[in-house]
């Protein structure tokens, strides 16, 4: 659980340390990958040799989460210059409805009830975080911020699940699944980088260290910690505690970013978290609410 939560905490500082760079969206998206491959690589090519090939179930859906995690940055990154670190952060804890209903369609597993209730207090929730209502927010953008940031929230859950299955197929693989998600990422940035927007290679020294900064923590120790702590835990626990990141991110705007959300948006904060810390908490069993 502790691996989890450290590995949040990081995660939630990755936005402000990209906006602290000042890197286009597609740029940041993809050297936080690129730089994260140096030490993923090196831990893909040990457990390669420690515990041998990998089946079919990891590569497919190893590689699969790289799109949805390629998909996640690049909207992400531009939430985040439109809206603000911490607006982003939170907007993307759209993840914690879409998980269930992505199961749902794949599996055909039922859906509890407190889902169907906290979605429509977390859609209100989002809308006021994004900036609805509001005549100054924390960002130039807040309507395009907000779609972009829902939408990441959407393909992080894509992510998530593909991650989990490849963690939970042979969970002696500590670094792989990351691995093979990041490097899907960089390929598939970098294949829609000339058509979307093209990389920008002419960066100041400050945004270098902070993209590596961004790579190192944010991507390789974050995601490595958050994927494993994940597979130690349920999915409920799994995704009541991934509300660390949009906390620790919002505390960070605010100190290092001196983001002032509003007031309409500090009630679309705490109706969006809240509602993610209700559809998080376990489902008891029927004979448990019975009794």
């Amino acid at each position: 659980m502790l691996i989890l939560i450290i590995g949040c905490v990081l995660a939630g500082g990755a936005s402000t340390m990209l906006k602290l760079s000042g890197a286009e969206p597609v740029t940041g998206a993809f050297f936080r990958c690129l730089f994260a491959m140096f030490p993923l690589g090196v831990a893909w090519a040990v457990e390669r040799v420690r515990f041998g090939k990998l089946s079919r179930t990891e590569w497919t859906f190893g590689l699969l989460s790289g799109l949805f995690l390629a998909l996640d940055y690049m909207l992400f990154n531009q939430a985040i210059l439109d809206s603000g670190a911490s607006i982003a952060t939170v907007l993307i804890g759209a993840q914690v409805v879409v998980y269930p209903f992505l199961v749902w369609l794949i599996h055909r597993a039922p859906v509890a009830q407190k889902f169907i209730l906290g979605v429509p207090v977390m859609l209100p929730g989002l809308a006021l975080t994004a900036g609805l209502g509001s005549s100054v927010t924390t960002g130039p953008h807040p309507l395009r911020g907000g779609v972009c940031g829902i939408l990441a929230g959407v393909f992080f859950a894509g992510y998530l699940y593909c991650n989990r299955v490849a963690s939970l197929h042979d969970r002696r693989r500590m670094f792989t699944p990351v691995a093979l998600g990041t490097f899907g990422s960089v390929v598939v940035i970098a294949t829609v980088a000339p058509v979307v927007q093209p990389l920008n290679f002419g960066l100041d020294g400050t945004a270098w260290v902070l993209l590596i900064a961004t790579a190192m923590l944010g991507q390789f120790l974050a995601f490595v910690l958050i994927g494993r702590g994940s597979a130690d835990v349920s999915a409920d626990t799994a995704a009541s505690l991934l509300l660390v990141q949009p906390m620790s991110a919002v505390v960070l705007g605010m100190v290092v970013l001196t983001e002032r959300p509003t007031l309409l948006q500090f009630l679309g904060i705490l109706l969006t978290l809240a509602t993610v810390g209700f559809l998080s908490l376990p489902t008891l069993p029927p004979s448990v609410r019975k009794a």
